[in-house]
């Protein structure tokens, strides 16, 4: 399979920030935009505990980009901007928007024939604080995350090319969960560290075209009411258009959540890879 195809068949994953194990060199880039929603029967409220007996719908606008700087080195970034809406069975609802968990990484692939590789180190920033809104019925709107800084540390590692319209790839990390919060936030709160993975299968049936299943998970270290775990499984798919423009989808479900809502979520972009 060539490489070109793998490059961009990775980057069609439910989170819209995976980078699998095929790292960018200098001179080339992808770069996408996106939009996604996600429907849950619950939410997590300003204390940090889930909360029951509300629907919640979160809509996100994404930036999300790969440059290769250096031999099979590259940086990354996800830039997200979080339209959330809290609807209780009483008819309240209650909105809030504004900069989402921004995702700023670097990632290497060491040789490694005939497997590829790669060692990705990536930071999670806040763009909002927790503490906000503040007064009457604060704890009723919708949170765009858990407001602290997180560092990630991945090794991935994939199919060798095996002359089939087929890849996968696998990769694990380490989360580790700070009590470093943007603004305000909530100092009288602590997080597990966490054991995080992802894995993608795909198929590429006509020319470019790409269809794949992911699956990824969160797995906390320690059982406490504010750490959020999870699994996720999704399809996907990557619609070339023109040269390096293409269209992708993705439609996944959250599953075996732990604080955490059990939800659906679906995706809409536009990409152009160099």
């Amino acid at each position: 399979m060539k490489t070109w195809v793998l490059l961009l068949a990775l980057l069609v994953g439910p989170s819209a920030a995976w980078a699998g194990p095929w790292s960018k060199s200098a001179g080339q880039l992808y770069l996408k935009a996106w939009e996604g929603a996600y429907l849950a029967n619950g939410f997590v409220g300003r204390d940090g505990r889930f909360q029951e007996g509300a629907d919640h719908l979160s809509l996100t606008s994404a930036l999300y980009g790969e440059v290769g700087v250096w031999d099979r080195l590259q940086v990354q970034a996800f830039l997200p901007y979080v339209i959330g809406r809290n609807t209780f069975d009483s008819g309240n609802r209650f909105f809030a928007a504004g900069g989402g968990d921004l995702l700023l990484g670097a990632q290497w692939s060491p040789e490694l024939p005939p497997f590829p590789a790669a060692l990705r180190l990536e930071g999670k920033v806040p763009l909002y604080d927790v503490a906000q809104p503040k007064g009457y019925a604060a704890a009723q709107f919708p949170l765009r995350g858990d407001g602290q800084l997180d560092l990630t540390a991945w090794a991935s590692v994939g199919l060798p090319p095996l002359g089939l319209p087929l890849y996968a790839f696998l990769e694990f990390g380490y989360r580790l969960r700070t009590e470093v919060f943007i603004g305000e936030g909530a100092p009288s709160r602590n997080f597990a560290d966490s054991l995080v993975a992802n894995a993608q299968v795909g198929l590429t049936p006509i020319g470019r075209w790409v269809l794949a299943a992911n699956l990824g998970g969160v797995l906390p270290l320690a059982d406490d009411a504010y750490t959020k775990g999870y699994l996720s499984l999704g399809l996907s798919v990557y619609a070339p258009v023109w040269e390096g423009l293409a269209l992708e989808a993705n439609f996944d479900a959250l599953t075996l959540a732990k604080n955490s809502a059990n939800g659906l979520s679906f995706g809409l972009g536009v990409s152009y890879a160099l």
